[in-house]
């Protein structure tokens, strides 16, 4: 019985570690701390004065520090 309660707590332990991170996938906190979540299949970053720019597709910063993001989804923004 005590395999039995060990795997359990594993099994719990993990829920609560994976948990939180699968929660905030695809979310990022601006500069004042207000989280906000790209769209479904998209992607959100946070540019160089700290507020959230999100698409459809993916998102990249550009050679001079611009976050640049796709509008169809699971597209490239170049």
């Amino acid at each position: 019985m005590s395999g039995q309660c060990f795997l359990i707590t594993v099994f719990v332990l993990s829920l609560a570690i994976a948990g939180p991170a699968v929660a905030q996938q695809g979310c990022v906190k601006d500069s004042y701390g207000k989280v906000t979540c790209a769209p479904p299949g998209g992607t959100a970053r946070v540019d160089i004065d700290g507020q959230v720019v999100s698409g459809r597709g993916d998102c990249a910063r550009n050679q001079s520090g611009q976050v640049i993001c796709a509008d169809t989804p699971g597209a490239g923004p170049w």
